[in-house]
């Protein structure tokens, strides 16, 4: 403790040589731009009078040029000649002899240039303060939703509370509190303002303007609160999609789950035709793979399908895991039944994230994740109900954050976990309303973290932030347009565009 204190203290005299360090810095900065200032006065002062000067010897040489025409005049001239310029001389002299006052003189020698420096000497007599406080700022927290989720171009608010090193309430009005944003993406930093202090309390604002991911750092006396930074996801309102049907892609067999590359080319596994097909972005087929070939690279009842970086495709069959290209070419297939590393039982959905491959290993209750190359790296999952347990996982996507959604089929839920397949946090048990999960079948989630699920009992898409929150839902059981039956996977494209997989309808319904 005796060493705590001792180090604490030297911070503290560190923290104020700096501090000093920089007035200094900033004293002699200002020291320069008022000699700068004052030079430029006296230098434009001097220009003025200069100008003044040269224009009254003028005036006094074109004065005297006057009075010795009018003295030559007087002496040579005859009388009738003299009067006749005797006005207009007189004239010119009273205008000559006006414009040489000495009145008119720019600026007045009254004129001064006045150097005040009080307030400054009187702040420096008060620079800094060293107390000892009982705001403990590593035990200071914050709430509100501005720590967790904001909106473009729009004020976002969140709360310190200030606590001592027992957790216990502590006023003070004076704690520095300081905030700032900092944006995964470009890097620009947005600072935070505090708004109003309230006893214990400080209420902070900022307006982000980039969308993704941020940190949010806070701080209480230039130390970090409780979980400071917080991950902040900036994003807008509500997702882009109203549910309103703009066309159907008729005649498959079974289409199961499907992808969508970032040209708009539509990837769908069809179970029972053993195939993959390829839809240009107006539905129409440019080719199907996977129904012929050698064993090795045919496939049988594919169900998942994922695109990597390079476009490559991945498939899940038949207890395993195949590789093509985009053209159809077949690269690599890995696994076989069973429940061991690289066995599977009724392989389902697939992602990719991170140069790792996970798959919904079914039938035995558990992801497993493969490397890029597709050899084993680990697994996860054992059956059951409780938080990080799974019953026939389905389908997994992940958000931007590296958060790994499951769908829990059997469970009725989706559960969210770190990329290791540690468990964070579910949401949505079993239920009657859009809004509660009933046999999951599908998640995706789109570039603003919206979470979009597939049910399979209720015949209906549903909206929900990453953290569980419903939005809105779409979708009734039927086979008219935007009635669904059996549906199977979820899709959005770059320009808003979503794809559902209506398997016993035999098609793909988009929508905006």
């Amino acid at each position: 403790r005796s060493a705590r204190i001792v180090e604490n203290g030297d911070t503290i005299k560190r923290d104020i040589q700096a501090a000093t360090s920089e007035l200094i810095r900033a004293l002699k900065a200002r020291e320069q731009q008022l000699m700068t200032e004052v030079d430029q006065i006296f230098g434009q002062t001097s220009k003025t009078l200069a100008a003044q000067r040269d224009h009254h010897q003028l005036t006094q040489t074109q004065l005297a040029s006057c009075l010795k025409f009018v003295e030559e005049s007087l002496r040579t001239g005859s009388p009738q000649e003299v009067l006749s310029m005797k006005k207009p001389v007189v004239e010119r002299v009273q205008q000559m002899a006006k414009e040489f006052q000495p009145s008119h003189f720019q600026p007045e020698p009254e004129e001064i240039i006045h150097f005040s420096h009080e307030q400054l000497t009187d702040a420096c007599k008060r620079f800094g303060e060293a107390k000892v406080v009982s705001v403990c700022p590593e035990k200071c927290y914050a709430t509100g939703e501005g720590v967790e989720r904001a909106i473009p171009g729009k004020v976002a608010t969140f709360t310190v509370h200030t606590v001592d090193k027992d957790g216990k309430t502590c006023e003070d009005l004076n704690a520095p509190v300081t905030a700032e944003l900092l944006s995964h993406g470009d890097g620009a930093i947005v600072k935070c303002q505090v708004a109003r202090r309230e006893g214990h309390t400080y209420e902070l604002t900022y307006q982000p303007q980039s969308r993704g991911q941020h940190d949010l750092n806070v701080k209480v006396y230039g130390r970090p609160i409780k979980n400071s930074p917080f991950t902040v996801a900036v994003r807008k309102a509500a997702p882009d999609c109203q549910g309103i049907h703009v066309k159907s892609i008729t005649g498959l067999k079974s289409p199961w789950q499907l992808a969508v590359t970032k040209e708009g080319l539509i990837v769908v596994a069809e179970y029972t035709a053993h195939c993959i097909t390829v839809f240009d972005r107006e539905g129409h087929k440019l080719r199907s793979f996977g129904h012929q070939g050698s064993d090795q690279s045919k496939l049988s009842l594919p169900r998942g399908v994922a695109l990597c970086s390079d476009n490559s495709v991945l498939v899940t069959a038949n207890d395993c895991v195949k590789k093509y290209s985009l053209d159809g070419k077949f690269t690599a297939s890995v696994g076989t039944q069973g429940s061991g590393q690289l066995e599977f039982s009724t392989p389902w959905g697939i992602a990719t994230n991170s140069k790792k491959v996970y798959v919904c290993d079914a039938g035995n209750d558990r992801i497993q994740i493969l490397n890029e190359d597709l050899t084993y790296h680990s697994s996860f999952g054992i059956k059951g109900s409780d938080p990080g347990q799974l019953h026939y996982p389905e389908d997994i996507a992940f958000d931007s954050s590296n958060k790994m959604f499951v769908a829990g089929y059997g469970n009725h839920r989706i559960q969210v976990f770190n990329p290791e397949g540690q468990f964070l946090y579910q949401f949505n048990e079993q239920g009657h309303g859009m809004k509660n999960l009933r046999y999951p079948t599908s998640v995706f989630i789109d570039s603003d973290d919206f979470v979009y699920v597939a049910q399979q009992a209720a015949s209906c898409v549903s909206m929900f932030d990453n953290k569980g929150k419903f939005i809105k839902s779409f979708g009734k059981k039927g086979d008219k347009a935007g009635e669904f039956k059996s549906l199977r996977s979820i899709a959005v494209d770059r320009n808003g565009y979503f794809y559902v997989s209506d398997t016993d309808n035999s098609r793909i319904q988009i929508f905006k």
